[in-house]
């Protein structure tokens, strides 16, 4: 039970040293042995000594000074004293500074004094137990309170992802109000759409952000386009530098609704893309001389009309997540449509 414990004893009379070291030989915890208070220490610095059993009474450096040191550098160390009657000032004056598991009187029997330090040995030992005990709980306290953040985390970012799909909900039913019925049988290439964007939004609303450089995002961009128009050139600046902290998920989505809203005028007029890198990252989707679908309300809107008032709308509300920026003109008779990162770059 004792073996992989030791005990220092300390007494400045040799002939009480080597009666201790006659007394406990056979004993199962290790025994050292220090006729001064420097030795003492000596060893200690050598050695782990779970408890010491130290006379009061030593010259140069008495029991208590030894016992002050030795409760400031190992205070785990357990502490048992030998003295006489005599010093009782000493024995309050240690009681005051040290903790001090017993007290043991002159003269003393080896095998009361054993039963002390097996009592002290044990006392070391339940409080390392408890010590082992309470790095065990905390570890638990701290696993819980990682789960604790976790739910909230992820509660809050249900939360967000509710409002989201709810603005972005409301967007669309709030588009679909401006219309007339008639309006929507005739633009209904833009409002037969409406539900599948809706599931691509609610398929891709995370809150999380990731850290990607500017070829990765270009990377990204390219894949993205190519997955619907196979043959799309995508023009790229040498100095793609930068990297960006973004909700990747959100901007592809974003990208690919622009391409469903626009299918029909992209496949007649043509695509290509830009990547700019200059202060920030820009992407561009251009369709040059672009052929509007004829079909037009009472009022004289168009279809282009009604996509372009609908990716605003919609868009708007994806982006208003993450950081960018969006815009969509019509020059010179192309579709030019433009995302930019605001404020995301990071060091």
């Amino acid at each position: 039970m004792y073996e992989k414990y030791s005990v220092l004893f300390v007494d400045d009379e040799v002939y009480i040293l080597n009666s201790l070291r006659r007394g406990f030989m056979d004993e199962e915890y290790q025994c050292y042995f220090a006729n001064s208070g420097k030795q003492a220490i000596d060893i200690m610095e050598e050695n782990e000594i779970h408890l010491i059993v130290t006379d009061m009474k030593m010259p140069i450096m008495t029991g208590l000074d030894l016992l002050n040191i030795v409760e400031k550098k190992w205070p785990r160390t357990v502490k048992i004293i030998l003295t006489g009657y005599t010093q009782l000032p000493q024995i309050l004056a240690t009681i005051n500074q040290v903790d001090i598991f017993k007290f043991v009187t002159k003269p003393w029997l080896l095998e009361e004094l054993n039963r002390f330090i097996r009592k002290g040995l044990d006392y070391y030992i339940l409080k390392e137990q408890n010590l082992e005990y309470q790095e065990l709980l905390e570890k638990k306290n701290e696993s819980y309170q990682n789960i604790l953040k976790r739910m909230d985390f992820l509660i809050e970012d249900a939360k967000k992802r509710c409002q989201i799909l709810g603005s972005c909900g409301k967007a669309i039913y709030g588009f679909q109000k401006r219309y007339s019925l008639r309006d929507r049988i005739t633009f209904q290439n833009v409002f037969s759409v409406e539900e599948e964007i809706y599931e691509m939004i609610c398929n891709a609303v995370v809150m999380e952000k990731k850290k990607c450089s500017a070829k990765e995002l270009k990377i990204l961009c390219q894949e993205t386009i190519e997955s619907i128009f196979e043959e799309t050139t995508l023009e790229c600046a040498d100095d793609l530098n930068g990297n960006y902290e973004i909700n990747v998920d959100m901007f592809k989505t974003a990208v690919l609704i622009i391409l469903l809203i626009f299918e029909e005028e992209f496949r007649m007029s043509g695509i290509f893309g830009k990547i700019k890198c200059e202060n920030k990252f820009k992407l561009s989707i251009i369709s040059p001389k672009i052929q509007t679908i004829e079909e037009k309300s009472a009022d004289d809107i168009t279809s282009l009309d009604v996509k372009v008032e609908f990716a605003q709308c919609i868009i708007s509300e994806i982006l208003s997540q993450i950081p960018f920026k969006f815009q969509i003109i019509i020059a010179e008779g192309s579709l030019v449509i433009g995302f930019s990162l605001d404020n995301a770059t990071i060091t």
